[in-house]
């Protein structure tokens, strides 16, 4: 991967990180984002104590994040963006 494209995904990837963030930021119930297909939903939840982030399909249940959202992410959204 040259490093142009490396730059690109490493961007993309923090921009969706914190979009994610700042989404669920203002929401008090669960967000979810079903796919196209309806095969599987992402689900965002910060209405509890911690931040949850899971992968529903069918009658699956993946967890796939169980922490503080902000305390971990804004600094490092803040460190790449001032290496731009």
């Amino acid at each position: 991967m040259t490093n142009a494209k490396a730059e690109f995904f490493c961007a993309t990837a923090l921009a969706v990180a914190f979009l994610l963030t700042v989404a669920s930021a203002f929401a008090t119930d669960a967000m979810k984002f079903v796919s196209p297909d309806k095969s599987t939903t992402l689900v965002v939840d910060k209405s509890g104590r911690r931040d949850i982030i899971e992968l529903q399909s069918g009658k699956r249940v993946h967890r796939l994040f169980y922490e503080d959202l902000d305390s971990i992410f804004k600094p490092k959204i803040a460190e790449a963006l001032t290496h731009l």
